[in-house]
């Protein structure tokens, strides 16, 4: 009885260590976990300041457990015209930088359409990557917010292989 007791209060210490990366959303939660997370709350119309209209998806790592958590814009084509999208841009920085985001010393806040700016919350334990994309002839641009556990080193590897 005493070995299923301490079992017990480690399980539910280790539960306590998941991350919250966004709302009710934290690494490490199973598929199912974040299955039911998505449903029970309202992930499709997420406003970010005023940039509104975001809903979130989660990603998986090998071992099928959140690693990372995006929104992208609620729309037909899920990308934005140019103009959408660096209000877009200028309005997630903005609540970024209010919710205790800093901006990596390797990003600028210009918006461009082809860029990834880096933040990390001010305790250290998580970073968020706003990611502006366009293609060639194509009008729509693809806008991405990622949260994910903090890794300043492979972040600033993922940036300067990026960043030419």
């Amino acid at each position: 009885m005493k070995n299923l007791i301490i079992a017990v209060l480690i399980l539910s210490s280790l539960k306590g260590f998941s991350q919250q990366l966004f709302n009710g959303l934290s690494v490490g939660m199973t598929k199912k976990e974040a299955k039911a997370e998505l449903k029970a709350n309202d992930y499709k119309s997420i406003e970010l300041g005023n940039a509104k209209y975001f809903k979130a998806g989660v990603a998986y790592d090998d071992n099928k457990k959140v690693n990372r958590v995006w929104l992208k814009p609620n729309s037909i084509t899920n990308g934005l015209f140019e103009a959408q999208a660096e209000v877009f841009f200028k309005e997630v920085i903005f609540v970024l930088v209010q919710k205790g985001y800093t901006a990596d010393v390797l990003n600028s806040n210009t918006y461009s359409s082809n860029t990834t700016q880096l933040f990390y919350s001010s305790d250290g334990s998580k970073s968020c990557t706003v990611e502006v994309i366009s293609f060639d002839n194509d009008p729509i641009i693809r806008f991405f917010v990622n949260f994910r556990p903090f890794d300043k080193e492979a972040e600033n590897n993922k940036l300067a292989a990026n960043n030419f």
